[in-house]
């Protein structure tokens, strides 16, 4: 934890490996390529990132098994470089094709509405970036109301949690949201 050097030179040595396997589906290379992306990330490399993360998106989506929730997290992760490099139009197609996909995915509809969520709050900070002040509100109101869901009603104490720290980010954006909007009762309620 914490030596994204390290984890780098691993996750590019699992991309090296797994590309020696005969029989690795794309899903499966998706993934290597989606982690090794996330670690250049975490080293604020978003360029190299974004091409690994592009290429983990190429690979789900060639795979017809790959994984609704896979596929979802490789849309919202090019979204996130696009938002970082300014793209904001790529980033929310990128961000719309993620939140499209997980509403479609199987599983549990509980955790996949949390999933859905945490991609809508990306989708209202480019809203607010963008000048869209009550779009954005209106998608934030709708952060806080589905995490609070998850809150009451998930039983995986992880998943709660991060739900719990979320919302608590979801609130203070809102209240930001509020002040440059110059509605002050509401951004300190």
């Amino acid at each position: 934890i914490g030596n994204n050097a390290k984890s780098l030179e691993l996750t590019k040595s699992a991309y090296t490996a797994i590309q020696k396997v005969k029989d690795a589906t794309p899903e499966e290379v998706g993934k290597v390529e989606y982690n090794v992306g996330a670690t250049l990330l975490a080293l604020g490399n978003i360029s190299e990132a974004e091409t690994y993360f592009k290429r983990a998106l190429k690979n789900f989506k060639s795979y017809k098994a790959t994984n609704k929730g896979q596929l979802s997290d490789g849309y919202n992760a090019v979204g996130a470089t696009m938002w970082m490099s300014t793209k904001l139009d790529s980033a929310k197609y990128y961000y719309t094709k993620a939140l499209k996909t997980i509403e479609i995915a199987q599983g549990d509809p509980l955790y996949n509405s949390y999933l859905a969520t945490v991609i809508k709050s990306n989708l209202s900070l480019l809203e607010y970036s963008q000048g869209n002040l009550a779009e954005a509100v209106a998608i934030q109101n709708d952060v806080i109301s589905n995490y609070e869901k998850v809150i009451q009603n998930y039983t995986d104490e992880n998943v709660v949690s991060k739900a719990k720290r979320f919302q608590a980010r979801a609130i203070s954006k809102l209240a930001v949201f509020y002040n440059e909007q110059r509605k002050m009762k509401k951004a300190n309620d």
